[in-house]
């Protein structure tokens, strides 16, 4: 599991795994019965081995980012999905510090600031604008795109933290000094 049509941050692979039929997928929609049920525990299991690599890969790893990423999946339950998978991948990866800030070292997410522009191409240009307030905070240049790709709105309604750091939070920041 994790590909393309199944967003999860890491490859995750067990012979106890109930494929479907044409064995093309894992059952892990809301029907219930027991393959289901084993193959949602083995994801659940599997989040403790997923903390323990994020917490390895935020010493030693470049890129780390890239195990952030945990969009909710099609035809499964997304109701199980959201609360018993993505909401702790992105605790862990709130808490953990992942994210290369410009100055010198890692910080966990909850720490960042994510530029954010009403228009897709323009975060690198405002990241130039909110580094001379913010250099401490922001993930270096190279990564702003991924970030700015991975963090929706459902980190704020989940969490009720603002990952995205816009033009109006920019403004009452200068305004405050």
């Amino acid at each position: 599991i994790g590909s393309e049509e199944f967003e999860f941050p890491v490859i995750l692979n067990s012979p106890l795994f109930n494929p479907s039929e044409p064995r093309d997928s894992v059952l892990l929609d809301d029907r219930d019965d027991e393959k289901r049920h084993l193959n949602k525990g083995i994801f659940e299991e599997a989040l403790e081995l997923y903390r323990q690599l994020l917490k390895y890969v935020s010493l030693n790893w470049e890129n780390a980012y890239l195990l952030a990423s945990c969009r909710i999946p099609n035809k499964i339950d997304q109701i199980w999905y959201k609360s018993k998978i993505q909401q702790p991948i992105r605790q862990n990866i709130l808490d953990t510090p992942i994210s290369n800030k410009q100055e010198l070292g890692r910080i966990p997410l909850k720490d960042a600031l994510i530029p954010c522009h009403r228009s897709s191409t323009k975060p690198i240009h405002f990241w130039e604008l909110v580094l001379t307030l913010h250099p401490e905070k922001l993930p270096v240049r190279e990564q702003v795109l991924d970030w700015y790709d991975f963090i929706d709105e459902d980190w704020k309604k989940d969490f009720g933290i603002n990952l995205r750091y816009n033009l109006a939070n920019l403004i009452q920041n200068i305004s405050a000094e």
